[in-house]
């Protein structure tokens, strides 16, 4: 799924040629709205967006309104309801998606994207890593527990940085229980050693030593060897 990051071509056109018509300077535009010439270059080459609370500014030194600025698009309409507090009027009459609010998320401040996120769908892990990088840990972990393929490990392997260990242990202590300890593979190295090593003992005491070793790796050359001694010992 492509995104594209609230139109930032079609803002960084937009305040590029109203600064051009100003007759200003990006020196004397950042001036004016207090931030680092390098800040507005970025803008203007569309490699990043203003933070939303530059919006009402920027739309008054360049004496236009911010629907102008913005334009009239679906994410620019959630915008403009974030920044006059009418989300809810934006929420009861649109579906929000995890494609829209990743795309106006790199503009909002994280606990607006929290907030946002409350109003979504139960979602796949997959979708959810697009969202990771913008949104709070606690409130990412809150839409995994509700995501539709909680056991896409592949999926979750690439979400994994973004959530907490605890977390993942508990997942982890779930999932060996219900489907065994190589379905944990691809979310080992997330996991901490000792609940890896836990989950190892119940496997080797279950006789199903072989089916720690897509996660040998991550168990500590001690650990494997005293494992191995055991399975010797018990022949």
């Amino acid at each position: 799924m492509e995104t594209n990051m609230m139109n930032m071509s079609d803002i960084s056109m937009k305040i590029s040629t109203l600064r051009k018509q100003r007759d200003m300077t990006q020196l004397e535009l950042a001036d004016k709205l207090n931030v680092s010439y390098q800040a507005v270059s970025s803008w203007e080459r569309a490699l990043t967006m203003p933070d939303i609370s530059k919006l009402p500014d920027i739309s008054q030194v360049l004496q236009v309104s911010i629907d102008e600025l913005l334009g009239n698009d679906k994410n620019a309409v959630l915008i403009k309801n974030v920044l006059t507090g009418q989300t809810d009027t934006y929420m009861n009459e649109n579906a929000l998606t995890v494609e829209t609010l990743t795309e106006v998320a790199p503009i909002l401040k994280p606990s607006q994207v929290d907030n946002l996120a409350e109003n979504l769908e139960p979602v796949s892990i997959n979708e959810l890593t697009m969202l990771a990088p913008f949104i709070s840990q606690d409130a990412l972990q809150k839409l995994a527990e509700k995501a539709e393929n909680i056991g896409d490990f592949k999926s979750l392997s690439r979400l994994a940085p973004f959530l907490d260990s605890d977390y993942l242990d508990n997942l982890a202590l779930k999932t060996e229980l219900a489907e065994g300890i190589k379905a944990l593979n691809c979310i080992a190295p997330f996991i901490s050693k000792h609940v890896l090593q836990e989950l190892a003992v119940k496997s080797i005491n279950r006789g199903n030593i072989r089916d720690i070793s897509s996660i040998a790796p991550f168990l500590g050359e001690d650990f494997l060897s005293q494992a191995i001694l055991k399975m010797q010992h018990s022949h």
